[in-house]
């Protein structure tokens, strides 16, 4: 494909409408050649640039001409206003030549600067841009995420487009996020509706407050606010914005278009005074996403916002947990997931605080809220937010003229000491995730430097116990390694040099090429090792020393102890033979229960089977009652009539049935006879005829005697074989034959019919008969089925009589079953009574040996009370440490 270049004479537009982020030019035409290398056709390149993200789109004339038919038809169903400023404004078509191909390089430019003209023109009509069928995005074929942001930034309001953006934003990895929504202007267009939000949030709560002092119940929120969602999405979208920024390395410096103070203002007051909890999590989850993805641009934004003591004060009733109306809704604060608010309150402030925050932190302005803030980080019992405060009050004391420089020592000092007696208190991942990137890191490192004792060791601490860098990241950073050779050098508190010289002794080791060249260095180091060693192996031996003496006085209250021995084995032995006595007497005691338990199965077995034989015998003689009732003699009386009269007429059938076959066979036989006839009837008929034309040929020959002389054809076939021709018989002899064989034709004819008459009478009265057979054959099986269901009563009668006899056959085992198992029971009763009287002397022994061994204890205790809080103030001794 060719291309041809635009005049370069004429100017592209940069950006066609100053409200959007969009441009749209054609650079060039391309020329589409067919395979002998003519012209065919020309395609437009429009280059689109939305939001930052650059794509090309091909169209050819043809789709300009659609395009602006589809416009010119969408302007007719506006208002005739409306339609007659569009009309006006929007440029008609480049001309067209059907009879030939436009290829001159200058009038294909023309026509590019027109169609980039229209397509300037058409962007420029807010009616195009709000087409709700979007006619001119699918032209430039731009994605729903794209043309979404479009009608975002051109409305400034909520819209169906939000939730397409939601939907975009709501990816599982942030490198399918869509780029177009990381431009600043979205950011700006979120949080203009988040503070129209806000503002309603606040007239709502100042209502609240309002009714509060009026009523002694305020109004349910849901009468108060619009739609939560209304509010909730946008929100959600500016948080997936921020934590989509952490991951790309050139948003930071885009969203400084956006000021901080607009964007801490606009969601700090949804976090503390957002109508539902989510909002408040949402809100305060954006908020941490931002101070999340740049540092530096987050402590630029703190500074700002830090300008208005209000934002302060927020921060300090969101770190109290007296948060709007989250009490209504059973929440006392909104967290991220299990975080509590506190601790996020204490990282926002944590990721910014340095140079402008801090002084602007600090400044007397701000006394009020600055107490409220630190004292409820202060008071929190979570690790890290403790820490973090403890940084923010070192942080503090670096700032010359502190007005509260005191407090804020003794708190910190108080944090230390917590931090130094139990470091596994403090291992805190949340801080290690903080300080161990840059440009924290270094920010802490260069804290290690400062003038305060306190300062020092206190970074320190932090660094070694809840950051726990590495012994490479130690070795790496000169502040870090620097600061650890001045703590084991210093004289200052035997803590911190002994934790400054075991860490600078474990980097060392780590790594044997890192090991100082300095003699004076090893020097130094080995003096504080010694230092620390010669104290650990002096308090190891006064601990030693004063093991050694409580296991001195154990073993010598163990011989006193010891004399209760005796007591104690014949106590025990007199309890193992109470067990004994115990389990033999609870033995008897189950055999008893077992069988007891079994006879009251059993007499409830034969209760039942005496109720069933009982029921068994009333419905043996009800159904024996029913039978007597019934009328049913007369059947077996009517079955023999009815078999007698069945057997009657089968036989009468039958009989019938052998004088119609004969009759058939008769019939059989007359009409073969009768065909028989017909065709010898036929033959000498045939035979006469041939006779007399024999005749009438031999006439006139002379032949007087024609049965001497055969006719020619058989004379000559005679010849012919061999053989002596036979004489024809005579004419008149032929017609005789054929008059006998009518007659006797007819004889038999009559005989067929006499015998068909016969047959049809046979038939009719055989069919009567069946007839009647049939009914009789129905009546007895009537009559068999009836007989079979008296039969079957009169079974079922003495079935019932048999199962209640075997029911009392069975009752009367079970009764004599019942009675043996009673015999069980007594004889398990008379096993038990002497077990009951050993388990009783048992007891006794028992008791005498309980007695005498409760009085020697009773004895030790009263003499050995004093040495009883001898080994209790011993126990209260420091174990000796590792």
């Amino acid at each position: 494909m060719a291309s041809v270049p635009p005049n370069r004479s004429e100017p592209t537009a940069a950006s066609v409408n100053d409200l959007l982020p969009l441009s749209v030019q054609i650079p060039r035409v391309e020329t589409e050649r067919s395979f002998l290398g003519q012209a065919t056709s020309f395609v437009y390149v429009l280059e689109i640039n939305a939001f930052g993200i650059s794509s090309e789109v091909r169209h050819s004339f043809e789709d300009f001409e659609k395009l602006h038919a589809l416009f010119t038809q969408f302007f007719r169903t506006l208002p005739s206003e409306v339609r007659k400023k569009l009309n006006y404004a929007l440029p008609p078509l480049p001309s067209t030549v059907w009879y030939k191909v436009i290829d001159s390089p200058k009038t294909l430019d023309d026509r590019r600067s027109k169609l980039e003209n229209l397509i300037h023109c058409l962007l420029q009509q807010s009616e195009v841009l709000n087409d709700v069928e979007g006619r001119l995005w699918q032209f430039l074929q731009l994605g729903p995420t794209t043309v979404a942001a479009i009608r975002l930034v051109l409305t400034k309001s909520r819209g169906p487009w939000i939730e397409t953006i939601a939907e975009a934003t709501a990816v599982k990895s942030f490198d399918e996020y869509p780029p177009c929504l990381l431009h600043p202007l979205i950011e700006e267009t979120l949080l203009h509706l988040l503070a129209d939000v806000r503002s309603s949030s606040v007239r709502e709560t100042g209502l609240r407050e309002g009714y509060e002092e009026q009523t002694e119940q305020p109004p349910s929120i849901s009468e108060l606010t619009q739609d939560e969602e209304h509010e909730l999405v946008p929100c959600e979208i500016v948080a997936r914005i921020y934590e989509a920024a952490k991951c790309a390395d050139s948003v930071s410096a885009s969203r400084r278009r956006t000021s901080g103070c607009q964007r801490i203002s606009t969601l700090l007051p949804l976090a503390v005074r957002g109508h539902t909890v989510a909002m408040r999590f949402v809100s305060l989850n954006a908020l941490l996403h931002l101070s999340q993805s740049d540092t530096r641009l987050w402590q630029e934004d703190l500074s700002i916002a830090l300008e208005c003591s209000e934002n302060l004060a927020m921060l300090a009733t969101l770190a109290e947990g007296t948060v709007g109306s989250s009490t209504a809704e059973g929440d006392p604060s909104p967290s991220c997931g299990k975080t509590p608010a506190d601790n996020l309150v204490a990282e926002l402030i944590l990721r910014g605080f340095d140079g402008d925050v801090v002084t602007k932190f600090s400044q007397a302005g701000l006394a009020d809220e600055r107490k409220r803030l630190l004292n409820a980080l202060f008071m929190s019992q979570d690790p890290f937010t403790r820490l973090a405060v403890g940084l923010l009050l070192m942080r503090l004391l670096l700032e010359p003229d502190y007005p509260e420089a005191v407090k804020a020592e003794a708190g910190l000092c108080s944090i230390y000491n917590e931090l130094a007696e139990c470091p596994s208190d403090f291992n805190c991942a949340k801080i290690a995730a903080i300080f161990d990137v840059e440009p924290l890191w270094t920010w802490i490192c260069s804290l290690l430097s400062a003038q305060q004792a306190a300062v020092r060791a206190f970074v320190l601490c932090i660094i070694l116990h809840s950051v726990q860098p590495s012994p490479e990241r130690i070795l790496e950073t000169p502040l870090l390694l620097a600061a650890l050779r001045d703590f084991s050098a210093e004289s200052g508190e035997r803590r911190i040099k002994d934790l400054a010289a075991r860490t600078l002794l474990d980097a060392y080791r780590a790594e044997e090429s890192a090991a100082p060249a300095d003699a004076k260095d090893i020097e130094v180091l080995s003096s504080a090792l010694a230092g620390t060693s010669e104290s650990a192996l002096a308090e190891h031996s006064i601990q030693h020393v004063d093991l050694g003496k409580r296991i001195a006085s154990a073993r010598v209250r163990w011989h006193v102890e010891a004399k209760a021995e005796f007591l104690v084995q014949a106590t025990f032995d007199a309890a193992v033979r109470f067990h004994d006595k115990c389990n033999a007497w609870k033995g008897s005691m189950m055999l008893v229960d077992d069988a007891a338990s079994e006879a009251e199965g059993a007499h409830e077995a034969c209760k039942e089977r005496l109720s069933n034989c009982e029921a068994a015998r009333a419905k043996a003689i009800s159904a024996a009652y029913e039978v007597a009732s019934c009328s049913d003699r007369d059947l077996l009386e009517q079955l023999e009539v009815s078999r007698k009269e069945l057997a009657s007429a089968q036989a009468e059938v039958t009989t019938g049935t052998e004088v119609l076959e004969s009759l058939v066979q008769e019939k059989m036989v007359a009409a073969r006879e009768a065909a028989e006839t017909g065709d010898e009837a036929k033959r000498w008929r045939a035979t006469a005829a041939e006779a007399e034309e024999r005749e009438a040929e031999l006439a006139p020959h002379g032949i007087d005697d024609p049965e001497l002389a055969p006719s020619f054809d058989k004379l000559r076939k005679a010849i012919s074989a061999g053989e002596k021709a036979m004489a024809e018989p005579r004419a008149e002899e032929c017609w005789e034959k054929h008059r006998e064989s009518v007659e006797k034709l007819k004889a038999v004819n009559i005989r067929v019919g006499e015998l068909d008459a016969q047959m049809r009478s046979t038939t009719a009265a055989l069919s009567v008969k069946r007839q009647d057979a049939e009914a009789c054959r129905l009546r007895v099986e009537e009559l068999e089925m009836k007989v079979g269901v008296v039969r079957q009563r009169h079974a079922s009668v003495l079935e019932r009589w048999g199962d209640t006899f075997s029911s009392e056959g069975t009752c009367a085992v079970k009764l004599r079953s019942l009675g043996d198992l009673l015999a069980a029971t007594h004889s398990a009763l008379g096993e038990e009574r002497p077990r009951r009287g050993e388990m009783r002397l048992a007891i006794h022994s028992l008791i005498q040996g309980l007695t005498a061994l409760d009085g020697h204890l009773q004895m030790l205790e009263e003499s050995d009370k004093d040495s009883l809080s001898d080994l209790a103030r011993d126990s209260s001794l420091s174990q000796p440490e590792s």
